[in-house]
């Protein structure tokens, strides 16, 4: 099989907002609708920057020999929004991603399962893909399901491999989270089998909310390391210790008009924008090249509609950012770049920790992010929503395993579902018990290349890999325009709701060379089996990456001259959904629709 182009992220240059809210907004919806031998991970010349001093990243340190008694521990980092690759400009790093990198073995093609960040996390800690979840779109939108209490998480399969397990920062998956019947939320995951949270980033995409919590999060952590976690590292028992960062999401709400201009900000979106912090971190220039293929068009031959419909949604709830603005795109990504080195600081200071307390030679460490941002790519596309583009949908995933290699690659195909049965395996659990503690999942089980890492994509994933899309608030730009209008103004109107016969839901398959993706419409569930069925029903996409690394060309817009590609990837897409997600009817979409409106308590 044909490789597509070669990611490379071995070197990774690679306070509550006032007026009307993202809640507020929402509010008036609802109100209206194997052991290698190694002494060290990294050699000490990883450098940071932090307020102009040139600070060294220190090493983790690697253990040589048997694991310890009780199973190693797990650190599970992740930030929200970060794509796998960003632009490469002179002077930018990121040294404590890269400590981790070079401590164990980076996955060059790890893919989301859904996105938004509900839906992907639900996929994350359940190993389950949406439509067997049913969490679809974002938890504080009022039509979104709660986290539902049958489906078990790792966070429960650990504590029966008698791990302490523990959860700080963004959770984002459940509604109840915050509405505890006190000011006490420690206890607000146990059901999830999580001890310990703390509110802090959970506060669904405020403004700047990772630059107010992110290092709040980080001393969460820390703090949790300093006592519950070394106490039980003497008595021999494994933890696992999830720090879930808000950065890069700060992305998502930046006010980036030149002084004195007012082509973003206007008087429906302004009070939910914000400028980047003024201090010396996040006022850094890069002077980054253009977002590819910013200047595409958004009509052109085979775009489906679905993507100029997410762009005019978007622009209406944080501004436009023309495409021909190529200084705003710029501001864009500077800020950007800057959340993702504040991030990485923070970061660090977690590493710090563990190595301070010498338990990083018997910890595994993992980091990844829950989804990307198109960054003005695919014609001033941002933030993340329909389409299945890589700057989105591929994100970083680093594993450092004490027993495993240093500074490897692993060019195999993964994705979100396999997270759970992989970590499962890593805290030293069997495939029968994790049948036996979560029933049957659909991931794969990733855990030998972390010790020993492939070249071949199709390594672990023979079949490809599944990603769904099932985001209601981003398919229809009048629904968005209407519904923030009402917000704004107090006067919901209780019909309104989004046309659901827009295609703007997708399903996606992935073979690590070619890409085939349907685009449909809410109230029009469907698994075409011909060609007529397709077309009937779905705007199609599909791109050979061996060919068109940046997706330009939709080989699906000429369906004459690759109508046995289409077929053939059509048909692969009906399997995959079948074996690992089982029924594709709308499920808990369709329900959302017929109870749209009915959600007073939501």
């Amino acid at each position: 099989m044909a490789q597509d182009d070669k990611p490379n992220r071995k070197n990774p240059q690679v306070q509550h907002q006032d007026g009307v809210s993202r809640r507020g907004f929402l509010g008036g919806m609802a109100a209206g609708a194997g052991a290698l031998a190694a002494t060290s991970l990294l050699a000490a010349n990883a450098s940071a920057e932090q307020n102009g001093v040139k600070k060294t990243a220190p090493a983790i340190v690697k253990n040589r020999g048997a694991a310890p008694p009780g199973g190693y521990n797990i650190l599970f980092i992740s930030s929200d929004q970060e794509s796998f690759e960003y632009p490469t400009v002179p002077g930018f790093e990121l040294p404590n991603r890269q400590r981790i990198a070079a401590a164990g073995v980076t996955f060059q093609r790890h893919y989301t399962a859904s996105n938004m960040c509900t839906a992907s996390r639900g996929v994350i800690y359940t190993g389950r893909h949406v439509q067997q979840t049913g969490l679809f779109d974002n938890s504080n939108y009022p039509y979104a399901p709660d986290f539902p209490a049958a489906i078990p998480t790792w966070g429960n399969t650990l504590q029966n491999l008698d791990y302490t397990v523990c959860y700080k920062g963004k959770w984002h998956l459940s509604k109840s989270s915050l509405k505890a019947g006190s000011r006490n939320f420690s206890d607000a995951l146990e059901p999830q089998g999580f001890h310990d949270w703390d509110p802090h980033g959970d506060r669904f995409g405020l403004p700047l909310e990772g630059y107010y919590d992110d290092d709040a999060i980080a001393a969460g952590a820390i703090s949790w390391l300093r006592h519950q976690g070394v106490n039980a590292n003497n008595a021999d028992k494994p933890w696992a210790l999830t720090v879930s960062l808000v950065n890069p999401h700060d992305i998502q709400w930046v006010n980036i008009d030149s002084p004195g201009e007012k082509i973003q900000e206007n008087p429906q979106v302004a009070r939910m924008l914000r400028r980047a912090p003024n201090t010396r971190r996040y006022q850094k220039a890069w002077n980054t090249p253009p977002a590819r293929a910013l200047h595409q068009s958004l009509d052109a031959p085979g775009r489906p509609a679905a993507h100029a419909e997410f762009v005019a949604a978007w622009d209406q709830l944080v501004g436009p950012i023309p495409s021909d603005r190529e200084d705003m795109w710029q501001r864009h990504s500077d800020f950007y770049l800057n959340l993702l080195q504040d991030n990485d600081r923070t970061i660090g200071t977690v590493l710090d920790a563990l190595a301070d307390l010498g338990m990083q030679h018997n910890t595994i460490v993992m980091f990844t992010s829950d989804h990307g941002e198109y960054g003005g790519a695919h014609g001033g596309m941002r933030n993340k929503g329909p389409g299945a583009y890589d700057e989105h949908i591929h994100v970083p995933l680093i594993v450092a395993h004490p027993e495993g290699p240093q500074d490897k690659q692993c060019a195999a195909l993964t994705s979100h579902v396999d997270l759970f049965p992989t970590i499962h395996s890593l805290a030293g659990g069997s495939d029968d018990q994790l049948v036996g503690l979560a029933g049957e999942l659909p991931g794969k089980n990733f855990a030998s290349l972390t010790l020993d890492p492939s070249d071949e994509i199709t390594a672990l994933r023979p079949e490809g890999l599944l990603y769904s899309y099932d985001g209601l608030l981003t398919t229809d730009r009048n629904f968005v325009g209407k519904a923030t209008a009402n917000a704004l103004a107090g006067t919901p109107d209780p019909d309104l709701k989004p046309d659901f016969n827009n295609r703007g839901l997708q399903r996606t398959y992935y073979d690590g060379r070619y890409k085939f993706t349907r685009y449909f419409a809410a109230a029009a569930f469907n698994t075409p089996q011909t060609m007529q069925a397709l077309l009937q029903n779905n705007d199609i996409e599909l791109f050979d990456r061996s060919t068109d690394p940046d997706e330009m060309n939709n080989l699906a817009a000429d369906t004459q001259t690759h109508r046995e590609l289409i077929l053939e990837m059509n048909a692969k897409l009906n399997r995959i959904i079948k074996a690992e997600a089982g029924s594709d009817d709308g499920g808990a979409v369709t329900q959302a629709i017929k109870n749209w409106g009915k959600w007073e308590n939501a």
